[in-house]
């Protein structure tokens, strides 16, 4: 199974050897017309730069052997270099006979002519251990390798760019055949070298860079996000567009983004790397069947679970017909996969002999007890405890666990995943003690790995899916054990969210007293927000194929290292920077202390089979489970999606109805009936902002079946909220009597054209269209929603800045330190929909001419940068709770915006809210708050009154009434 680490096939095709070396002896000797016009031939064709055509390649080099051959007046290094380079073709054509045969006879013109010194002869061992490598020669290989390096030293220095591609011969050998750690040692070492000695175009220099972050990757390095982020970029910044090598640049870039939980993006950059390598190779090839095979594992992961298992049938015929080459593991490997998505999508019952041909493909071509037939094995295991007898699957674990164990370091991510499942089997076969401690062992190692990942990009919190799944399966045999602080725990790890970094964020900054170091603080937020834009716009740029990569990842690279010099003198600075920068759970008795005696936090996790959800209040802790699959909760929550959407666009003909069955199925998973009784004397739940929630309010749920007048929304028993994490020092709220108010909103716009929001046109050339701002529809009834919200809080407390006023100047120029609420009511802009924005964002009143400074947007980055440390905002816009793009967690965008520029509580929404709705719910809830109520009260009864709502079009529907969810409290 691959969820929780790059596959095998992303290692095996970018280790699939350096690119073709184009060495020539300068002194080849003349003796004749003829050998002097094939001597000619022969330097024009080692000039040719056609590494992207590996048959042509081949065909070109086989035609001028043979022309070679039968001409005896040709010098013999001319014909040892074709054989070597005839060599090299069929390498990269993976016709790994006919390679060895060409070396041999390389090396038999060599030996009988005496060339054994002529310069190219390192190159020549080089080959002859890669191909050695794939003929799963290990000790030829690795013979050939030190002879290389040692010639290398030798002729040339041990500095020399040459020793790059000898370095590369052995890490190639040492991680197929079995030294993974000394292979990612080596060819670390010969990027570094390669950075400092080749050229910025060579693309050796690059392939090296980018397999070193493949080997530190595979080894759960916490720099190998980085390195391969960095050597991405600097390929993408130094080669064409069209560069063959952009497709192995284009999957060190998707790995990153796949690494870190943003699989829509990956998804885009893989699709991109198919139509490469497809141009270039075939659909059928080998270089098909990596971008093919992480799609479907980055589509698994966005819940598309029918689509990846259409496409890993394809990987599997794919790696069915390809020969000889990489990893020796795609024909087990791919049914692995497959396999476990036959689970994921009603196959079950075919699955276990795909299980079953996977491992004996592994044993055909792997040594017993290497990592990859155990990680099988336990699969395996895995499908009979979920579908079989979880003793039975306990007993086929107990020897692929031990093998693992001695096989991987006792941090990576592969075993301690497969550690918790083996937990979590027994526990099922009833040995809870045993299964309760290697659940504890595992989970703590998974932690700290999860923190030592998030070190060096501490902004990026969503992280490989094994966190999820493993903190998931932790809380699971937690609670069957009665371990309730380690469960709780768990259930916190399992579904920390992006909100939970600016929620850190907020901690640095309120303990960094010193004024120099609160100022780098602001600095570094800024430039990480920039680099966040940049690396969305070399996303869209690289998919687009447009060439803007180029200049775009350079810039990157500038502020990064930026970023890394802020980062090191911030450490200096303050010690505790570090730990306090990193998000992390409370303590059971710490997180139940910061509740009141009405609430109660619901935690959902999704696990492979079931729903699991631990309730925690001021004074229990309890859970209950439902059966059922994430593929079919997706589907649920797709319905209910479906039917908002759909009535949106239904309920001005009254055609428009809600699909109470999923609603209520969805409800019967998150909250079983035995769970929500012991919850009945409590008020308000409070719901994460992650998981299988996250993209719709759990208001809309419905707690019981039948089809009655009155629907019963869950929002007519409890009020709802959504945590962000929480911290050990709540910040205090302000005094609600002295609340002060300011609006925003009414922007000025066009007052001819009041249709739908059209937004097609915002952008030309990348750039913001100011013509199409200004023709946006106007918002007038947002100027009396405003007018009604300052009503509530006195005209003395309160300042309004509407129409033309409300520029992009003027919003951040505002000083928002004495306010405690503040509004803003305006036309909101979601990412990744329209063409040229990378980032939500709010409509202000355009300027008459766009720049740096003003273009009538105030986006997401721009937010986080201003200081607005007020109690609550309120965006009364459209789908405001999205994410930061197309393919980010819910709440990643304007809700962590507005997070790390100070602001406590939000109140925003899931979908366009309709203008009068709006008005009603933003008022009713500010208005029910200002009486005393808590917020996520205020809001129920907002709602609820806005539900029963006669004059309001279309107000019983959740399209209407349940769009605006509130965070904190």
């Amino acid at each position: 199974m691959r969820v929780c680490a790059l596959p095998v096939a992303f290692i095996a095709t970018l280790l699939s050897g350096p690119a073709l070396a184009l060495n020539v002896d300068a002194n080849v000797p003349n003796s004749s017309a003829s050998a002097n016009s094939i001597e000619e031939e022969f330097r024009l064709l080692l000039l040719r730069d056609r590494f992207d055509k590996p048959k042509i390649e081949r065909d070109v080099w086989l035609d001028f052997t043979r022309k070679v051959e039968a001409d005896s007046s040709v010098a013999p290094t001319i014909l040892a270099q074709s054989y070597k380079n005839l060599a090299v073709a069929y390498f990269y054509t993976q016709e790994l006979d006919k390679g060895w045969q060409n070396i041999e006879s390389a090396y038999a013109v060599v030996n009988a002519n005496g060339l054994e010194d002529a310069a190219y002869i390192y190159d020549l061992e080089s080959y002859a251990s890669l191909i050695s490598t794939d003929l799963k020669d290990a000790e030829r290989a690795k013979l050939y390798a030190n002879k290389a390096i040692a010639r290398v030293a030798r002729v040339f220095g041990e500095e020399s760019g040459k020793m790059a591609l000898a370095l590369n011969a052995l890490a190639y050998s040492g991680f197929k055949l079995g030294d993974r750690a000394e292979a990612m040692a080596i060819m670390c070492r010969a990027a570094e070298l390669g950075r400092r000695t080749l050229p910025a175009t060579d693309r050796l220099r690059h392939i090296n860079s980018i397999n070193c972050g493949v080997h530190m990757h595979y080894m759960d390095d916490p720099r190998a996000g980085d390195v391969l982020d960095e050597a991405a970029v600097a390929a993408l910044q130094a080669l064409p567009p069209d560069h063959a090598l952009v497709g192995y640049a284009l999957n060190a870039s998707g790995a990153v983004l796949y690494r870190n939980g943003r699989y829509a993006d990956a998804e885009r950059i893989f699709r991109r790397q198919m139509e490469i390598e497809t141009g270039l190779h075939g659909r059928n090839s080998a270089s098909v069947y990596e971008p093919l095979s992480m799609l479907t594992a980055a589509l698994t992961l966005q819940g598309k679970f029918d689509e990846a298992y259409t496409l890993q049938r394809e990987v599997v015929n794919i790696a069915d017909i390809m020969t000889g080459v990489a990893d020796f593991r795609e024909k087990g490997q791919s049914r692995v996969f497959l396999a476990t998505l036959m689970d994921r999508t009603g196959h079950s019952k075919d699955s276990l002999p795909v299980y079953d041909r996977a491992i004996e493909e592994f044993k055909k071509t792997l040594e017993p007890g290497e990592q990859s037939i155990a990680r099988a094995e336990i699969a395996r295991a895995w499908h009979i405890y979920q579908y079989g007898d979880p003793a039975a699957a306990v007993a086929a674990a107990q020897a692929p666990i031990a093998s693992l164990i001695k096989s991987l370091p006792d941090s990576h991510q592969d075993r301690l995943k497969d550690e918790l499942r083996y937990a979590a089997m027994l526990s099922s076969a009833g040995q809870k003690a045993e299964a309760l401690q290697w659940a504890k062992s595992a989970s703590a190692r998974l932690e700290k790995q999860m923190f030592n990942l998030t070190a060096a990009r501490p902004e990026m919190v969503s992280l490989s899916e094994v966190m999820k799944v493993g903190f998931g399966l932790f809380a699971k045999i937690a609670v069957e054990s009665g371990a309730k602080e380690d469960a709780v725990r768990a259930a916190q790890l399992a579904l920390i969210s992006e909100l939970a970094q600016a929620n850190a964020d907020m901690a640095v900054r309120a303990a960094a007293q010193n004024d120099e170091v609160s100022a780098l603080l602001v600095k570094l937020k800024t430039k990480r927000q920039d680099a966040n834009a940049l690396r969305a716009k070399i996303i869209a740029a690289v998919t687009k194929n447009d060439g803007e990569a180029n200049h775009l990842t350079a810039a990157l690279t500038d502020l990064q290292n930026e970023i890394d010099e802020i980062d090191d003198e911030i450490s200096g600075r303050f010690p505790d920077y570090v730990s306090l920068s990193r998000p992390s759970p409370l303590p059971l008795a710490e997180l139940q202390a910061q509740l009141t005696d009405q609430q109660v936090v619901i935690f959902p996790l999704e696990l492979s089979n079931e729903i699991l959800t631990i309730a925690v209040s001021r004074d229990a802790v309890t859970w209950g489970s439902a059966k059922g699959s994430p593929r079919e909760t997706a589907a649920l929550i797709k319905r209910i999606r479906m039917s908002i959407d759909d009535a949106r666009a239904g309920l001005s003909d009254g055609t428009a109805s809600f699909d109470r069955d999923a609603a209520h199925q969805l409800f019967k998973r998150v909250l079983p009936e035995t769970l929500y009784q012991r919850l009945a004397n409590k008020k308000e739940l409070l719901f994460p902002a992650s998981g299988l929630l996250a993209s719709i309010s759990p208001a809309l749920l419905v707690t019981s079946g039948g089809q009655g007048n009155e629907t019963p929304w869950l929002v007519r028993d409890k009020s709802i909220a959504i945590f962000s994490g929480f911290i050990s020092q709540p910040t205090e709220k302000s005094d609600l009597p002295s609340v002060r108010f300011a609006g925003f909103g009414n922007p000025a716009l066009s007052q001819k054209y009041q249709g739908s929001l059209q937004i097609a046109s915002l952008f030309r050339g990348g750039e913001v269209n100011i013509e199409s701002i200004a023709n946006l529809p106007s918002l007038p009834s947002s100027k009396e929603e405003l007018n009604r919200l300052s009503a509530v809080f006195g005209n003395d407390n309160s300042i309004l800045i509407t129409g033309s006023d409300l520029t992009e100047t003027s919003a951040k120029s505002f000083d928002f330190s004495s306010f405690s609420v503040v509004a803003f009511a305006t036309h909101g802009l979601t990412s990744g929909e329209i063409d040229g924005l990378s980032e939500p964002a709010l409509v202000l009143t355009p300027p008459a001419t766009a720049s740096t400074l003003d273009d009538g947007l105030l986006t997401a980055s721009e937010i986080s940068r201003l200081s607005i440390p007020v109690d609550w905002v309120i965006l009364s816009a459209c789908n405001s709770s999205g994410g930061l793009d197309a393919s980010a967690p819910t709440y990643s965008g304007l809700a962590k915006a507005f997070r790390l520029a100070g602001t406590r509580s939000l109140l925003l929404s899931h979908w366009p809210v309709r203008d009068d709705a709006a008005a009603i719910l933003s008022v009713e809830t500010v208005k029910n708050a200002k009486n005393g109520m808590t917020r996520a009260e205020a809001l129920r009864q907002a709602q609820l009154k806005l539900m029963a709502d006669p004059a309001v079009s279309g107000a019983a529907h959740p399209a209407v009434w349940a769009p605006f969810i509130l965070i904190g409290d």
